[in-house]
């Protein structure tokens, strides 16, 4: 039968009825089976991120950063470089009034209680300050950051305190990307270990290793992957991140002539709208180059301050500065004529030290040592500390 007749008798005839049904039917499923082939590839992007997390190729976590900016710039300090605070707000020549200036707390939330009660702080009259690194190492980081906060007390960023504020910036900048947030919590499962290995590398999918590029950290020195800092930036509380970044690299104290800073800071420094952070955070020495070494390599920085502030001319000693600090715990108490190192390493074990300048007298000043802090005198006070 022609091929033009068997078609017919298909249509015409009520036998072929049922041929007519299937052919329908496969026809049918063949159109749908396109549409949901076409239809799963279109949507993939979108839903691959929250599938099969578990472990790294397993399945893909695709982020979109083409309308974002990469890690490299991303502003991960958003650094406050100078505060000044007037002498009229320190009320320094009042008798009643003090000024106080705690070193490195580091978390050490009791024996900073401690201090407070020896010294007999009252928030209403004394004005606190601290010299940075309030945070990391200790076990009451939280505790401390709120207690601040809630006595509105001002100081200085530290380098423990930074590396908290970029790790909070990266990881709020990340999931703020499409599907970050699945990305994130897939790495977080990884140890330091695992999360830089070769082996785990060769796992990986080719997504993720674009994103291990692109997320890739600006300084292998101080980011540490799943280290303390990164957990404490991962739960800190809107208010509490936010507090960290209201701290200005520097403080300055016309009314004592003085500088709070968290490690140090050269002379040639206070005159520059914006010193270099790391070395503000991190200096300990100078080496013969001129470069700054956050290692005990060089020659102190504190000698070169000192020696540039006696050097100045006879016609310019009221220009005189001061600088008080804390970060060189392997130092201990370091007192100079202008520069005075506050961090006695509490954290290790050793004791937890504030300067205590003007006011009414404490029970006890007797025996308290006598220091300078720019063109006044304080006094040294410590309580004894426990390692965590």
């Amino acid at each position: 039968m022609p091929a033009g007749d068997a078609l017919i008798s298909f249509i015409d005839y009520p036998e072929s009825a049922t041929s007519m049904s299937a052919r329908q039917l496969a026809y049918g499923a063949v159109v749908a089976l396109c549409i949901l082939t076409l239809g799963w590839y279109g949507l993939k992007p979108a839903i691959v991120g929250s599938v099969n997390l578990q472990g790294f190729g397993a399945g893909e976590a695709v982020l979109d950063t083409s309308a974002v900016d990469v890690a490299r710039k991303v502003d991960l300090g958003k650094y406050l470089y100078r505060q000044v605070i007037p002498a009229e707000d320190l009320h320094i020549d009042h008798p009643s009034r003090r000024v106080i200036i705690i070193g490195d707390i580091h978390g050490m939330y009791k024996p900073f209680q401690e201090l407070l009660n020896k010294i007999e702080y009252k928030p209403e009259t004394d004005t606190l300050l601290h010299v940075g690194d309030v945070i990391a190492k200790g076990t009451d980081s939280t505790k401390v950051l709120d207690w601040l906060m809630v006595h509105n007390v001002k100081g200085v960023r530290g380098n423990h305190d930074q590396k908290v504020i970029g790790w909070r910036i990266w990881q709020d900048w990340v999931e703020s990307i499409p599907a970050g947030k699945q990305w994130l919590r897939r790495v977080e499962k990884l140890t330091h270990t695992e999360f830089t290995s070769q082996k785990m590398k060769h796992k990986e999918s080719k997504a993720d290793k674009a994103h291990r590029k692109q997320f890739a950290f600006p300084d292998d020195r101080d980011w540490v992957w799943s280290s303390e800092h990164y957990w404490l930036a991962r739960k800190l509380s809107r208010e509490q991140y936010e507090y960290l970044l209201s701290l200005p690299l520097t403080i300055s104290l016309p009314g004592l002539r003085s500088h709070i800073v968290h490690a140090g800071i050269l002379p040639h420094q206070l005159k520059e709208s914006k010193p270099d952070p790391w070395s503000l955070m991190n200096i300990r020495t100078v080496l013969p180059s001129g470069a700054v070494s956050r290692k005990f390599d060089g020659t102190p920085w504190t000698h070169l301050f000192n020696r540039y502030q006696e050097n100045v001319e006879d016609a310019k000693h009221a220009d005189r500065e001061a600088v008080v600090f804390g970060h060189a715990a392997k130092m201990g108490l370091q007192v100079e004529r202008w520069t005075l190192g506050l961090d006695t390493g509490c954290v290790y074990g050793r004791e937890l030290t504030a300067v205590v300048i003007n006011g009414g007298s404490v029970e006890g000043d007797e025996a308290a040592r006598e220091v300078y802090v720019g063109n006044r005198t304080g006094r040294l006070w410590s309580v004894e500390c426990k390692a965590p």
